[in-house]
């Protein structure tokens, strides 16, 4: 897949797979640490645990394995094209209230640079993902 066949590369997912934790691990997920992990598997080339993982949390939006496969695809994609992320900076965190934050990397590929969005709300339990947002259109930060 070419870039010009991709355009502008965004992908929005709200989609989620459940996965039970422990009490004490749950105290301890924040959205820094959501995040941070989903870069982590990113860089390692484990795309489907990435998504999995940042998900994990949101039990309301499971059933979702259609929308699920497609984003790690769009993943693999992007990583064929860019090629492997080489390091991630955090670029802004936002949070709006004390139920919702935005983080927002810069991903330096070993081809390109693109932007990642993970977003994640506060439940009464546990901080879940339910938002990511990848771009390789890096001109709209500015």
């Amino acid at each position: 897949m070419t870039r010009e066949k991709l355009g502008l590369l965004a992908c929005l997912a709200t989609i989620a797979i459940p996965a039970p934790a422990a009490a004490a691990e749950e105290e301890a997920v924040t959205p820094a640490s959501l995040s941070e992990a989903t870069i982590e598997e990113l860089k390692l080339g484990k795309y489907k645990e990435a998504v999995d993982g940042f998900f994990s949390g949101m039990p309301l939006m499971s059933g979702k394995a259609q929308e699920l496969a497609l984003l790690v695809s769009q993943i693999e994609a992007t990583m064929k094209i860019y090629g492997p992320i080489q390091q991630c900076n955090v670029l802004e965190s936002e949070r709006k209230a004390a139920l919702i934050e935005r983080r927002t990397y810069l991903c330096q590929h070993s081809e390109f640079v693109t932007y990642w969005q993970f977003d994640s709300m506060k439940l009464p339990q546990n901080w879940a993902g339910f938002n990511m947002v990848f771009n390789d259109q890096t001109t709209k930060l500015f």
